[in-house]
């Protein structure tokens, strides 16, 4: 068997070629040429896929595609309405890449699960050693992150962009090498031990307190995954967590009770580097316009608003500040959603790595901004997890020489891919 048909036996190439061009790499969208490189790139590709990928749909995946178009669409339209024509069009192309986005994953998902993850975890993790190399051979930053609207706010910047915006991409890289693994091997390998150790460093190196706490939950997972202990990895234990800290830290500004905590383990100031500063100011605009929220601002505009330029560092607060109620019921039809499959998940270990993801996420919501391309992406694991249920799959068969894990769906047979592959 030559190269290429070895590679087509656990990856889809023309999946990572498409997956790759709407995860776009900060740095490179610096310069004018490679910001129009990405979005060429990015309009070929969702071209392609609105050509030649959308016969077929199965009806169980609609919802996803409506609640997704519908999310931007709607962000959209609020700016729209407050007169921002500019930022309301991006919006709408936030929209359509995610669209498309979610449907090339599906589609491929639907003929084979586990070479999907695999191709999209192996995108994650070429953007991941990148970034990677970058951290540790640059430590100080590849360039110098900065906006006009607050001069003295100096950070660093890599391959993937802010400092902290790197635990964005571990996450979906780590939930689906620990997918795939099981899948393929039936248990977490050393691979998945790398990759949390990895990341560890990243986060290490450029601080990023909350995405800390994110890795050290995957690492101590790991360890778990095949003891009684995992059964504690819950996703309704961690999304009450995520609800708990919010409401505590950034309602009702009790941080002093965690002052111990948060000044010697997460090495932070009681205002959380100003998160709570930001917080105080957010909720009284928020109480103003609570059915649609602002839309999308301008960074000076935001920043005399709530002393932050592009965000309320917590995803609640963000999605009501941005879309008000509306919004924010439109992203709770989603995880309702997702945690409603995971929880018929009925494989012991895939239920627990599908709460471990998901909470992972529920917990980098605290404070973390919400940036429109990587929360698309979460949007995408959640429909990858969602899909659990509906898994046949048999593992362990070393002996016969064979895996099997195909999708509970008929298209498959009338569109002629191969649900069930050599191993």
């Amino acid at each position: 068997m030559n190269i290429l048909g070895w590679i087509k036996k656990v990856i889809y190439p023309e999946l990572l070629v498409l997956v790759l061009a709407f995860i776009p790499s900060s740095y490179v969208m610096l310069s004018a040429a490679g910001s129009l490189f990405y979005d060429l790139l990015r309009y070929a590709a969702c071209v392609w896929i609105l050509a030649f990928y959308m016969k077929q749909i199965d009806k169980r995946s609609v919802p996803w595609y409506v609640l997704v178009a519908a999310f931007f669409l709607f962000w959209g339209a609020v700016t729209l309405l407050s007169g921002r024509t500019t930022l309301a069009l991006s919006a709408v192309k936030s929209a359509i890449f995610a669209f498309c986005l979610v449907r090339i994953v599906d589609f491929y998902a639907d003929a084979d699960y586990v070479n999907t993850i695999s191709t999209v975890r192996l995108a994650f993790e070429i953007l991941f050693w990148i970034n990677f190399c970058t951290v540790i051979l640059f430590p100080g930053g590849l360039y110098q992150v900065t906006n006009d609207a607050n001069p003295t706010d100096v950070s660093r910047g890599f391959f993937l962009g802010h400092e902290n915006n790197a635990i964005e991409y571990i996450i979906p890289l780590i939930g689906l090498a620990m997918l795939e693994s099981s899948l393929r091997k039936d248990r977490l390998d050393l691979h998945v031990l790398v990759l949390i150790l990895a990341s560890m460093v990243v986060v290490i190196m450029t601080w990023s307190a909350n995405a800390i706490v994110c890795v050290s939950v995957f690492l101590v997972f790991y360890f778990v995954a095949e003891t009684p202990f995992s059964r504690f990895f819950r996703w309704s234990y961690f999304l009450g967590a995520s609800i708990a800290a919010t409401l505590l830290l950034a309602v009702f500004q009790l941080q002093e009770k965690f002052a111990w905590f948060i000044v010697n383990v997460l090495k932070k100031n009681m205002t959380l580097s100003k998160r709570t500063v930001i917080w105080e100011k957010s909720i009284p605009w928020i109480v103003k316009r609570p059915i649609t929220g602002y839309g999308l601002e301008l960074p000076a505009e935001r920043f005399t608003k709530i002393n932050a330029v592009n965000s309320c560092h917590n995803y609640y607060l963000d999605l009501l500040y941005n879309g008000g109620i509306v919004l924010l019921a439109i992203y709770i039809a989603m995880l309702v959603m997702c945690v409603t499959r995971i929880s018929q998940v009925t494989d012991r270990r895939g239920r627990a790595i599908a709460s471990t993801v998901f909470g992972v996420y529920s917990i980098l919501w605290i404070a973390t901004p919400l940036h429109r391309g990587t929360v698309a992406i979460m949007f995408v694991m959640w429909m990858l997890l969602s899909k659990l249920p509906e898994l046949n799959f048999v593992t362990g068969l070393r002996n016969a020489g064979t895996l099997t894990v195909r999708i509970n769906n008929p298209r498959d047979e009338r569109r002629g891919l191969a649900a069930e592959r050599d191993g």
